[in-house]
């Protein structure tokens, strides 16, 4: 397993620390305009990134019935029988379902790693042609 380097409590760019292990990274001073609260999330962000792979926000002003609705509709899409699934494969947009692989990436393949062991689906925000 991987070793995590935990950012030092005095570091100023340090986000907390959810159960010891997942960064809890506030962005709403970065959406109200401020450079400063940027450079720090931006910092938090990559730290999150290169240690963890992972993190939690906070401060993003999305409602919580809509973050419920969007687990509720997860929960159901995943509840699916499979070929209903795979009919929604990721296309070449990387938009769709993407199943669990028994085969590793060629990446994690040259590093030793298993496949990965989670199932998804990937969307996009639609966006006006340009």
């Amino acid at each position: 397993m991987m070793q995590m380097t935990v950012p030092a409590a005095t570091d100023l760019t340090a986000a907390p620390m959810i159960a010891g292990a997942i960064p809890l990274i506030d962005v709403a001073g970065h959406l109200g305009g401020d450079a400063e609260s940027s450079r720090k999330a931006a910092t938090q962000l990559r730290w999150a990134f290169e240690n963890v792979g992972f993190y939690y926000l906070a401060g993003h002003g999305v409602p919580p019935s809509l973050i419920d609705r969007t687990y509720e509709a997860a929960a159901r899409f995943h509840a699916q029988p499979m070929a209903k699934k795979l009919a929604l494969k990721v296309n070449e947009h990387n938009i769709g379902y993407l199943p669990i692989s028994d085969v590793a990436s060629p990446q994690a393949a040259v590093q030793g790693r298993k496949p990965s062991q989670n199932e998804a689906y990937f969307l996009r925000r639609e966006r006006t042609p340009r």
